[in-house]
């Protein structure tokens, strides 16, 4: 539908929104709710220059997102991506395989983001990047035995406070060197 008609995004996104209720798996859910923010991130990336010009919207959100200022696309983004990583306990606990056919994959994926609680965290840091994502899937990682997956984790989370600035260059290569030490085998 979107290929056909670009001007219908807002009606598949309000129409896939408002389908949530009749799904029962959780899961599921969660898969939803990722997919609608990487919607409405899609939708705001593509008019940014529209929506940047408007006022902040504080106390009034419209209906139809079409009239949405900058603030509401980035609440209902970062809402949408926190519904996504629910509830962690089950994501953490589903092998990423059991999706496979539904789940746009590269081929060191199943390696490299093992749960589906990996495979969302990573999506929500990819459509808008947190410090507190970060610092979640790393939380997780720790507490699991698969140490590439830790690894591409740690090196995720290293990457980008070196490019937020969040760490200096000179601290960023000696945690690059400590973490090429510590995983010599991976």
């Amino acid at each position: 539908q979107l290929e056909k008609d670009r001007d219908k995004f807002p009606e598949l996104i309000q129409e896939l929104e408002a389908s949530i209720p009749s799904y029962s798996d959780s899961i599921e859910v969660a898969i939803l709710h990722s997919m609608i923010a990487e919607m409405y991130d899609q939708y705001f990336d593509r008019n940014r220059y529209t929506i940047s010009r408007r006022s902040e919207l504080k106390d009034y959100i419209p209906s139809d997102i079409r009239e949405w200022s900058a603030n509401l696309f980035e609440d209902k983004i970062k809402q949408t991506l926190e519904l996504s990583l629910q509830p962690a306990h089950l994501l953490q606990q589903t092998p990423l395989n059991r999706y496979n056919l539904i789940l746009e994959k590269g081929k060191d994926t199943p390696l490299l983001r093992p749960t589906l609680y990996d495979f969302l965290v990573h999506r929500a840091i990819e459509i808008n990047p947190s410090i507190q994502w970060y610092d979640e899937w790393l939380t997780f990682r720790r507490s699991q035995p698969e140490r590439q997956a830790l690894l591409f984790a740690e090196l995720a989370y290293w990457e980008f406070s070196h490019n937020h600035e969040i760490i200096p260059t000179e601290n960023y290569r000696q945690k690059l060197d400590s973490l090429f030490t510590q995983y010599k085998e991976e």
